[in-house]
């Protein structure tokens, strides 16, 4: 079995934010294995790839001008990373509805 790191690890690898890896992962479609707490379990081939990314971005590329070569990984086209502007608001509505009932049943508990 193939050692795995957790996030954390990989980012302190990189010296990059937790987030980063992150974001990179799910950009790039790295698939990955997670522990039984839900957190991503990472490859070393994984971590090859974002050092890459990572090498690449250093040279001024953009995310979405990046090559993964010697890999099964293609990056995942931009679009599909993007929730059409109707449905995240009428998300966005739902939950502000919900936080505004929320709101004003903490108001009348505090009375």
């Amino acid at each position: 079995m193939e050692m795995t790191m957790k996030t954390k690890e990989v980012s302190e690898q990189l010296g990059v934010n937790p987030t980063t890896v992150q974001r990179w992962a799910k950009y790039f479609g790295l698939v990955c294995e997670t522990n039984e707490h839900g957190h991503y379990l990472f490859t070393n081939e994984h971590v090859a790839i974002m050092r890459n990314v990572q090498d690449q971005l250093k040279e001024g590329k953009r995310m979405k001008d990046i090559q993964i070569e010697d890999t099964n990984v293609k990056p995942l086209d931009v679009k599909q990373q993007f929730v059409e502007t109707s449905i995240y608001e009428e998300k966005l509505e739902a939950v502000m509805s919900r936080v505004n009932q929320l709101d004003e049943k903490n108001l009348s508990k505090s009375r």
